[in-house]
């Protein structure tokens, strides 16, 4: 089982978002367009489970002690 992979706080968050879902195709709709609704599902189920439970994404794991998200798809066209 893998070990899986949540921040201890809003900055290490905001550190794992930046350098994967902002990039993410999974996540343009929010990125692009601010509609959150549309964006990764991986990522909001993050915000209301934790490592502990059945629900929570396997796709954040550690992988060689730094955490990735295995579902990573880079976006076509960056956001400007």
């Amino acid at each position: 089982m893998p070990k899986l992979y949540q921040p201890a706080n809003g900055d290490e968050g905001d550190y794992f978002q930046g350098d994967w879902c902002c990039r993410c195709e999974k996540d343009r709709a929010a990125w692009q367009d601010d509609d959150f609704e549309n964006g990764c599902k991986i990522l909001a189920r993050t915000y209301y489970t934790n490592t502990n439970d059945e629900d929570f994404p396997q796709e954040w794991r550690y992988c060689l002690d730094t955490p990735v998200c295995t579902a990573f798809e880079e976006a076509t066209h960056a956001n400007s």
